[in-house]
């Protein structure tokens, strides 16, 4: 396998990222990732050098980008908004649609975590890819994941939504972070507390400006104008995710479109999809065996 750096205009920014293609003679299908939130690279902590390397070692052609203000991207990726981000993930796709040794016309996007609301707002308002993977990513909306995350992390599950509902109410209306300290300094006496800081509940301004940025963000609209063939993928002990609601609505959702979409959960594994012994058996082979197929099947008007 070959890869190489490559730039290319994102919305208002100028992106920066890798394209790993494989040592095949003709032209091949092609999949961009997208990261999550934070500051998310190339790399993604090395889980998307991982995807890569499998991936272009059975016919898949790679694109994986710096998000803008992250790596060699520039920009700033703490105000951005899902729709900034999904341009950026449009010119991605773009990208990689015109490298001489990509088919045209066969390439999807992989949206992780939060990334993955990114990618389904791409497919959901031009449809450009040719399919979508969404991994480990909620479909509930930004609020209630933060709940279940902070519910997972210790917290009462009325208190952490009381608490979700006060801090996104401030952050719409303009108030500084040191607000959402105070009101998050008002539950220091509820016995759950300490478990947040020791889970790494923090918040800063880089914090809150993400925080003002994706307050409202629910994916149901997104899904409803879905029409991509979607592959969903979840690892059974994420602690970000609330698998069983996802789930629900995802194929709710697919009945309701009569989009083309497949579901998966791997036992024992978590937000990365990794078990103790690495990847959850079964995953990046489905996941190459997918890319494969939706390059070669007929795309649905």
């Amino acid at each position: 396998m070959e890869t190489e750096e490559i730039a290319f205009p994102g919305a208002g920014v100028h992106l920066s990222g890798s394209v790993t293609c494989p040592d095949t003679a003709g032209a091949c299908p092609g999949l961009v990732l997208v990261g999550g939130s934070g500051p998310s690279d190339r790399h993604n902590d090395g889980f998307f050098d991982a995807l890569r390397a499998h991936l272009a070692s059975t016919g898949v052609a790679v694109l994986a980008y710096d998000k803008r203000g992250a790596g060699k991207s520039t920009g700033a990726w703490a105000a951005a908004t899902v729709e900034d981000l999904a341009h950026d993930a449009a010119a991605a796709v773009a990208a990689l649609q015109a490298h001489p040794k990509v088919t045209a016309g066969a390439v999807g996007i992989l949206g992780h975590s939060e990334g993955g609301w990114v990618a389904l707002r791409l497919c959901a308002q031009l449809g450009t890819p040719r399919h979508l993977v969404l991994n480990s990513c909620p479909a509930v909306s930004f609020a209630e994941s933060e709940v279940f995350a902070l519910t997972v992390a210790g917290a009462e599950p009325d208190a952490a939504a009381a608490l979700l509902r006060q801090l996104t109410a401030a952050a719409r209306t303009g108030l500084s972070y040191q607000r959402g300290q105070q009101i998050i300094a008002a539950y220091q006496r509820e016995p759950w507390y300490p478990s947040l800081s020791a889970g790494g509940f923090t918040l800063d301004s880089t914090t809150w400006a993400q925080l003002t940025a994706w307050a409202d963000y629910d994916p149901c609209d997104d899904l409803t104008r879905l029409k991509t063939p979607t592959l969903a993928i979840f690892g059974e002990n994420d602690p970000l995710v609330p698998i069983r609601a996802s789930v629900e609505r995802y194929e709710q959702t697919a009945a309701r479109t009569a989009r083309h979409q497949q579901t998966l959960v791997f036992p024992g594994a978590g937000h990365r999809l990794q078990v103790t012994t690495g990847f959850a058996p079964g995953y990046l082979t489905r996941l190459s065996a997918w890319c494969q197929d939706q390059s070669t099947s007929s795309r649905p008007e």
